[in-house]
């Protein structure tokens, strides 16, 4: 089995244990024996994945206490009370992985302070979800979570974020892989489920990073090549770098285009009261 180094946060299936010393997100099925998972990993378990179906079985997430959790959140019913209740004894993070009932799945979230990580969803799906998702996120003055990635977005602009979207969706070579079921590794799952993998787990870790795929991940990470021709001369690389056309160069990114814009635009608004304010504001 591949020998991941320790500086490696690896997503793997419940079914496979990762021996070594790197850290894990493990995807979780239900009734997975919870505390066997905690005795085997130890402290090597960075975080948990569920899917919304999990969250009736309140027995069975109450097993959880105390753990870090994502969950990947469909067009799903409202979140129960008990499960709530057991929840608010963790830290949840809620993945919405469609954009079908998107907003009213980010303002029921949001109300209950639960932070969500928004999936890059493309264009054929339309820009009214997601621009809808980020005018609740410049605009709400009551919203005291963050909604992903808009927020790490910003934090970007205002020179106190993430680098890229490559680190805002955990997809950044040499710190994170995923493992599928079959036990295929890439960088995260969308790549294997295009058939783009690094190897397998019958392979060393020095077979993996000679792949064509992970060189040629390094070369986009270190700013020495685009993921697409349209890339180079997109005014938002040092933003995406790359991440929305990496799997597949004609992804339809015109939507983030125009959200990143929105947000750059707010960003340079806070930079610029923020100078005035320092300057004595009304009184300068």
């Amino acid at each position: 089995m591949t020998d991941f180094p320790h500086e490696l946060l690896v997503n793997v299936p419940s079914s496979i244990f990762l021996t070594g010393g790197c850290e894990v997100v493990v995807r979780l099925q239900h009734k997975d024996d919870i505390a066997r998972l905690r005795a085997a990993y130890g402290q090597r378990l960075h975080h948990v994945v569920i899917h919304e179906k999990e969250l009736g079985d309140i027995a069975w997430l109450s097993e959880l206490l105390g753990l870090r959790v994502e969950i990947v959140l469909g067009d799903g019913d409202t979140l129960s009370n008990d499960a709530v209740e057991v929840l608010n004894t963790m830290q949840p993070l809620f993945r919405l992985d469609t954009p079908v009932g998107l907003f009213r799945n980010i303002n029921l979230l949001a109300s209950l302070g639960y932070p969500v990580m928004v999936n890059a969803f493309d264009g054929n799906h339309g820009m009214e979800p997601v621009t809808r998702a980020l005018s609740y996120y410049l605009h709400n003055p009551l919203l005291n979570t963050p909604i992903e990635p808009f927020h790490s977005i910003m934090r970007h602009f205002l020179g106190n974020g993430p680098d890229t979207l490559w680190s805002i969706f955990g997809e950044v070579v040499g710190r994170n892989a995923y493992v599928s079921e079959l036990g295929e590794i890439s960088v995260a799952q969308r790549w294997i489920l295009t058939g783009l993998c690094f190897g397998t787990l019958n392979d060393t870790w020095e077979k993996l990073v000679a792949s064509g795929l992970y060189r040629r991940l390094v070369r986009i990470r270190d700013g020495n090549s685009a993921s697409a021709p349209p890339c180079v001369s997109c005014p938002h690389r040092d933003t995406c770098g790359g991440f929305l056309r990496g799997v597949n160069v004609e992804w339809p990114c015109e939507v983030w285009q125009k959200i990143f814009a929105d947000l750059r635009n707010q960003g340079r608004q806070v930079m610029g009261l923020t100078e005035w304010l320092t300057k004595g504001g009304c009184n300068a």
